[in-house]
């Protein structure tokens, strides 16, 4: 007689794979690794393309070249909206659509994206993008890490922090890294959308402060403990 223990009588169930899902799969690459699929190659070599000629040297005629024309840029942590009014938040993205330069983050088209670039620019002349690494999860995606440099010599547009509400630069050197998620079109040939994902700069993080606590509340601690008679440390 065959007898068959607990375990063997119990079915085990098999996990299964979520029709129309597969798993992400992540091929990364250092700046200067060579790339072998030509398909990531052409990505790779236009998204350095993309942040050479356009963030480091501010070459605007590229724009039109490298992004297709209904190209989105979305900086997803821009410091700009931080206590914008959600009306004034409506009107920026209407302008957006429109084509013109917005203080949401968004740009839609090469001509607002040029135009974000140039206020960006007039802000930092010296910014300038370095590629770290890189990152392919398919054929038409990058994953794009940086890091940017640059000085503050002209103070942004509507900026009221300086004393009697004028505008002034900073001067502070500033330092960001940040993931760009570069989507490209079928053929390659363009990009069509970018969604940045960076750190705060210096001057950033000022201006949130000034719109979230313009005056800040002074807190004082209460006394934890005290001197005993005898000299010794109590608590309260």
């Amino acid at each position: 007689m065959l007898l068959l223990s607990r375990k063997q009588c119990v079915p085990t169930a098999q996990p299964r794979a979520r029709p129309g899902r597969r798993a992400a799969r992540i091929v990364a690459f250092k700046s200067d690794e060579e790339i072998k699929d030509w398909r990531v190659k052409q990505m790779a070599d236009l998204a350095r393309t993309f942040y050479s000629a356009l963030w480091s040297k501010g070459d605007f005629s590229q724009a039109d070249i490298l992004l297709d024309s209904g190209f989105v840029h979305r900086d997803l942590c821009s410091a700009s909206t931080w206590g914008l009014a959600p009306a004034a938040a409506r009107e920026a993205r209407d302008r957006s659509r429109s084509g013109a330069s917005t203080p949401t983050g968004m740009a839609v088209g090469p001509r607002a994206f040029k135009a974000l670039l140039e206020e960006h620019r007039s802000m930092y002349p010296d910014y300038w993008v370095e590629v770290e690494d890189l990152a392919a999860s398919d054929t038409h995606r990058l994953f794009v890490s940086w890091v940017g440099h640059g000085t503050q010599m002209e103070a942004a547009t509507g900026d009221s922090s300086a004393a009697g509400g004028g505008a002034s630069a900073s001067l502070h050197n500033n330092t960001v890294r940040g993931v760009d998620i570069v989507t490209f079109t079928l053929d390659r040939s363009k990009i069509q959308e970018i969604n940045v994902f960076r750190q705060l700069t210096t001057d950033e993080r000022h201006d949130v402060e000034q719109k979230l606590a313009p005056n800040p509340l002074e807190m004082r601690l209460a006394r934890l403990h005290w001197e005993t008679p005898q000299g010794k440390s109590g608590r309260k």
